[in-house]
């Protein structure tokens, strides 16, 4: 569920990155629905909490909602369900969060392009002249994605 503050989140759920988040205990442990992350400096019940498990390509996340990586000391451990950035296909980025629904921002050119498995994937979504390129990329659960162009 989308959300701007804690409050407009469930009981035992907390607001991170625009999306209700349930609490865990187990940094590092799996939960029903991802893996259990440390978000703080482990002082408070919220610091701890779900990723939102899901698919960066195809973008497996609801309405309103992005699959991005959630990194933890410097490497992916989960696809995590967030609110997507504003800006479209192939506009300057230079954050992952920038970029709209289904679009990695490919800060080694500064541009939002979406995430691919397959030249298959960029060419029916995009065009026959697109392929999926893997010269940046970030592997999640055995699963390596790249990006369109």
């Amino acid at each position: 569920m989308a959300c701007a503050s804690n409050t407009d989140c469930a009981a035992g759920l907390s607001c991170a990155s625009g999306v209700c988040h349930t609490y865990c205990t187990t940094a590092g442990a799996d939960c029903s629905a991802g893996v259990c992350v440390q978000v703080g400096d482990g002082s408070q019940i919220q610091d701890k909490l779900c990723t939102v498990d899901c698919t960066l390509s195809p973008d497996s996340c609801g309405s309103g909602q992005t699959c991005v990586p959630f990194v933890v000391d410097d490497s992916p451990v989960s696809g995590d369900c967030e609110a997507p950035g504003s800006v479209a296909f192939d506009g300057s980025c230079t954050s992952l969060y920038d970029c709209a629904a289904g679009l990695a921002c490919i800060t080694e050119y500064g541009v939002c392009l979406p995430w691919c498995q397959t030249t298959s994937f960029c060419q029916s979504a995009l065009g026959d002249s697109y392929n999926c390129y893997f010269d940046v990329s970030v592997t999640i659960e055995g699963t390596t994605y790249g990006y369109c162009d």
